[in-house]
């Protein structure tokens, strides 16, 4: 999960319904929202985006496909499509679509399975098989996006297995389940309302998504036994869910949302000490890692193009330091100085990703937790713990927690501070 275009809105849940809200209020800042209660039956749907601004996409289905296009076009109606048993392609052409020798006027186009089938998005050689409905989405210069429609239980049927290991345990299965609900039903809430149509990426821009291909029976018995179970916060204005950042390996202490992506403090998100729980993980501690200067200034200033950070304008690296460490001790913020004297001020995060930009295969620098060293012409990155942005639940801890014979509402607890289990529907 990326954490580089988060922003905190946080939405509140009515209690003792205890379901998601939706809408505003002035009663609290512009960055909430405020609704009433969803049917008790209703499980929130998740618009995941798998291609964008492409020329064709390759359906397959094991039945019949019903192609509709809710923009309001009415010549042809609902087609019941027979698809054969090879893959078609789909095509946009002019103001309509082309599935194999069928032409369809109409704007957006859904293909939504006769029977509770996956629809094949892809040719035999990258296939990805999707529950719900696969939704076309056109795009500029006859280009579109392909989006899935699903809801959120099994879409995060296809999440866990891409997020944690199979091998691991029931406990940390079910933590993470709450975990990526939250998560999602987050993005929905905020993202979703400024996206036009879709809520979350299918990689680490969200989540990872694997469709039904990825499904294991572990997985599916997790979701299923936290069904509609979310983590939430005390405020002055009720419970909220948050955005439920996690990661791969703290390194032993996490960072917190602040420090990590220059957002507001979230106590739910705020930096703890884990200790050894993660140090199963390959990533707890790494070697050292070396990089030119010259290929530093290269990667640094490109990272600072691309995200308009003043970097930008760096002349040759010189030296990068350790300017503050948080509470626990894991550095929070570097400073880079160029040959000249200019000096910029980098958070964590954006050391680590200002150091990875552009790498191609060289070795990456797992996480802003390391120790620069400053030679003549290199920088050794040296001391170096964990994997991902640190923040939120470790995952590697997670299941070090369940070994340690913690179940998942203690390990979900243990993850995010003063915090607590509610049902979202």
């Amino acid at each position: 999960m990326n954490g580089r275009t988060a922003s905190l809105i946080v939405l509140i849940l009515a209690l003792p319904f205890a379901r998601l809200l939706v809408g505003c209020s002035d009663k609290v800042s512009a960055n909430t929202a405020v609704v009433s209660p969803a049917s008790s039956a209703e499980v929130p749907m998740v618009r995941v985006l798998l291609q964008s601004d492409v020329p064709t996409v390759t359906i397959r289905a094991g039945g019949p496909l019903i192609a509709s296009r809710p923009d309001g076009t009415e010549d042809q109606g609902p087609v019941r499509l027979k698809l054969p048993d090879a893959p078609i392609v789909v095509t946009r052409e002019g103001a309509g679509w082309r599935i194999g020798d069928l032409r369809l006027s109409g704007d957006v186009l859904v293909l939504q399975p006769e029977r509770d089938e996956p629809i094949g998005v892809g040719d035999a050689s990258n296939e990805g098989l999707y529950r719900g409905n696969v939704r076309l989405v056109p795009q500029a210069g006859g280009r579109f996006a392909v989006v899935n429609d699903i809801d959120v239980e099994r879409y995060l049927m296809g999440v866990l297995p891409k997020e944690i290991l199979p091998e691991w345990s029931e406990a940390a299965h079910r933590a993470q389940a709450v975990v990526a609900r939250t998560y999602a039903l987050y993005e929905v809430k905020t993202a979703g309302q400024r996206r036009s149509y879709f809520d979350v990426y299918d990689d680490t821009k969200s989540q990872v998504y694997g469709g039904a291909l990825a499904e294991t029976p572990k997985a599916r018995r997790a979701v299923r036994e936290t069904t509609g179970q979310v983590v939430a916060h005390e405020t002055p204005v009720g419970l909220r869910i948050f955005k439920a950042y996690f990661h791969s390996t703290s390194g032993g202490v996490t960072l917190g949302v602040d420090d990590a992506f220059n957002q507001p403090p979230v106590t739910a998100l705020s930096a703890q000490t884990l200790g050894d729980a993660g140090r199963l993980s390959g990533r707890f501690e790494w070697d050292p890692v070396l990089v030119s200067k010259e290929e530093l200034t290269r990667r640094m200033t490109a990272w600072g193009k691309a995200n308009e950070h003043p970097i930008r304008s760096m002349r040759r690296l010189h030296e990068l330091n350790i300017i503050s460490r948080n509470a626990h001790g894991r550095p929070n913020a570097f400073e880079a100085i160029d040959t000249v004297g200019n000096r910029y001020a980098l958070s964590a995060e954006e050391a680590r990703w200002s150091v990875n930009a552009d790498r191609g295969d060289a070795t990456p620098i797992y996480s802003g937790w390391f120790t620069p060293i400053n030679n003549e012409k290199t920088i050794v990155f040296a001391e170096g713990r964990g994997w991902g942005h640190g923040v939120g639940m470790c995952q590697w801890s997670a299941e070090g927690f369940a070994k340690e014979g913690m179940n998942y509402r203690q390990i979900v607890a243990r993850s995010y501070p003063e915090t607590r289990l509610v049902r979202a529907y």
